[in-house]
């Protein structure tokens, strides 16, 4: 028994033809080398986003990635779509809201590991850190240095607000970095914590 493929217009047996219960003889209508050319190219017309090359494309690929994104195939290879899913383009940019560890990894990947210390200018030391200038944790490259753990220390450290504490045991008004300092030097500390031990032990 032989079918007409509605694609090719040729005249095949039924062994050339997919089982489809759906229809009425039990066969697809196309044959089956049709079935697999369109399988591979797709019948949807695309325009590749990256090198605006010409491609065809099924209506599966055309929602299927990304998930609910919805955000389809939009490139006609692998490397295309390496090549324009960045910045802007890639599906989960968040722009200026950004967190802290992603726009370290942002830093990292664009101007590489940092192995110098731009303050000190030492390079044999075991770990470095990209250090932000302003303290605003923008995406701007030149907003960034290379630091070692001993500068990018205190670097912070100085940048931070000051704050005006009165010490506990002479009350004498200090100048420090942290809110949380109560003594003005470490003789008035052991003084406090020798007096209060005493009057535990009671």
């Amino acid at each position: 028994m032989q079918k007409k493929c509605f694609k090719c217009s040729l005249v095949k047996p039924l062994s050339d033809f997919y089982h489809h219960p759906q229809t009425k003889d039990g066969y697809l209508g196309k044959c089956k080398n049709c079935t697999k050319i369109d399988s591979s190219t797709g019948i949807h017309k695309m325009i590749c986003k990256n090198c605006k090359k010409t491609f065809f494309t099924s209506k599966g690929e055309l929602t299927s990635r990304n998930g609910k994104r919805g955000t389809g195939r939009k490139t006609c290879s692998r490397k295309c779509w390496d090549e324009w899913s960045v910045g802007k383009n890639k599906y989960n940019w968040k722009g200026e809201n950004i967190g802290m560890s992603g726009l370290h990894i942002w830093v990292k990947r664009l101007l590489g590991k940092p192995n110098y210390c731009e303050i000190c200018k030492r390079t044999d030391k075991k770990m470095y850190h990209w250090s932000n200038i302003s303290g605003k944790y923008r995406r701007v490259l030149s907003d960034w240095q290379r630091l070692c753990v001993k500068c990018h220390s205190k670097y912070d450290r100085d940048k931070r607000k000051s704050f005006i504490v009165k010490c506990k045991i002479c009350h004498l008004k200090t100048k420090t970095k942290s809110s949380l300092k109560q003594f003005c030097s470490k003789k008035c500390s052991s003084r406090f914590y020798t007096k209060r031990n005493k009057l535990l032990l009671v």
